[in-house]
């Protein structure tokens, strides 16, 4: 089959929502499928370096990359700009594009998927939309928008509009699954694929074998780490408020990998409150993964209260491959926060329970053995249930009308 994915970033973005479909996309392709990209020459996060080349093919996927400005998300106005200009420039070579069987468009640039319905009619492709996050609601969750406005009101026309448009809805998880359906899409169109995270590119890395640990100076140190993106749906106020109390202790360090429009938030509080004991660090290399994220003892996942079902933390699924414990803070009854407690693999620390999140941190903290056996937990379910095979092949069953 032919297929097209229209997405702003793809591979070798580092942004977790490239790293998924682009794995989608070359999986296709060694299938023998004919795949084709529409997406940006800008990354995810601007400090990932140079823009990328204009045409490229890359593990038989054929890549082509619109030009745009490359302010990157660390202010609104650049996201905007970056955004708006990729979809000027996508919707003009998708116009010219050779068809294809299944165009498949996703959550970013937001509501741009209503391409796809468009396209749909025009050209008589297949249209699968793939909800990685659910707009406009995110951004009336984070007070960007306000509820009832005019505008709001518009966008959520225009989002109602591409999932009745859609011929299959790809949905994180279950609370996702009856968000889109309120939204607008038919329930018998909406297919479950969790994320996942591949365990022979991502594994176990013990400390002494660890060269990040070393270059960051880490050797000896507990390590609890955030990695991926600082986005307006996740919390950080806790965890920060955690390293300030225990700053004291020589023996932890907090560790931020990444970037996003609240990494500045994150900068300001770790100088205003001089907080030693934690480092801040960019995405790393693709190829870096298992080291990056076996570098923590603990790995830290938040999600903002009112988020859930809107958004689904897919890093949970990189931090269990690398066989460590997660501490989720957020609603008990969210996507992950289920995840963990039914799989055994962490924590789960309600919002605003600084005090569980600092004694659970301690706990871990005096007593590795327990996160190490946490951890094998963690990855031994990664490789049963959350694996990059299960999700993929459900992938191409979708994207070839076979569910």
């Amino acid at each position: 089959m032919k297929v097209r994915f229209v997405h702003q970033y793809f591979h070798p973005d580092l942004s977790s929502v490239s790293q998924v479909i682009s794995q989608v996309g070359f999986h296709l392709a060694a299938q023998g499928d004919e795949v084709s990209v529409i997406c940006s020459r800008n990354k995810y996060d601007g400090a990932q370096g140079d823009r990328l080349s204009a045409r490229e093919v890359i593990h038989g996927v054929e890549i082509r990359r619109c030009w745009g400005p490359s302010f990157g998300r660390r202010s609104l106005l650049g996201y905007f700009l970056d955004m708006v200009s990729f979809c000027v420039l996508a919707t003009i070579r998708l116009t010219v594009a050779p068809k294809a069987d299944t165009t498949v468009f996703l959550t970013n640039p937001p509501l741009f998927s209503l391409l796809g319905a468009v396209m749909k009619k025009i050209r008589n492709e297949r249209f699968v939309y793939v909800l990685m996050d659910v707009f406009p609601d995110v951004t009336v969750r984070a007070g960007v928008l306000l509820e009832g406005s005019a505008i709001t009101r518009v966008l959520r026309g225009i989002a109602r509009a591409a999932l009745k448009g859609a011929d299959r809805v790809v949905v994180l998880g279950e609370d996702m699954r009856d968000v889109a359906v309120r939204s607008g899409a038919a329930p018998e169109k909406v297919v479950v694929i969790r994320n996942w995270a591949d365990p022979e590119a991502i594994y176990p890395v013990p400390p002494e074998e660890n060269r990040l640990r070393r270059e960051w100076g880490l050797d000896g140190k507990f390590v609890v780490e955030y990695s991926g993106n600082l986005g307006v749906s996740h919390y950080f106020e806790d965890i920060l408020a955690v390293a300030e109390e225990i700053v004291t202790f020589d023996g932890i360090r907090f560790v931020f990998i990444g970037g996003g429009v609240r990494l500045r938030e994150v900068e300001r509080s770790v100088v205003s409150k001089r907080l030693t004991n934690v480092i801040l660090l960019p995405y790393q290399k693709e190829s870096s993964l298992a080291m990056s994220l076996s570098a923590g003892d603990v790995h830290y996942v938040s999600l903002r209260p009112g988020f859930e079902g809107l958004v689904v933390p897919s890093k949970a699924y990189g931090i269990m491959a690398a066989g460590r414990p997660i501490i989720y803070q957020g609603a008990e009854n969210g996507e992950i926060a289920r995840m963990v407690t039914r799989e055994g693999i962490g924590h789960v620390i309600p919002p605003g329970d600084r005090e569980g999140l600092r004694d659970c941190i301690l706990s871990l903290y005096r007593n590795r053995e327990t996160g190490l056996k946490i951890g094998a937990t963690a990855r031994q379910a990664l490789e049963h249930k959350y694996s990059s095979a299960k999700g993929l092949s459900l992938y191409r069953a979708v994207l070839a009308g076979e569910r």
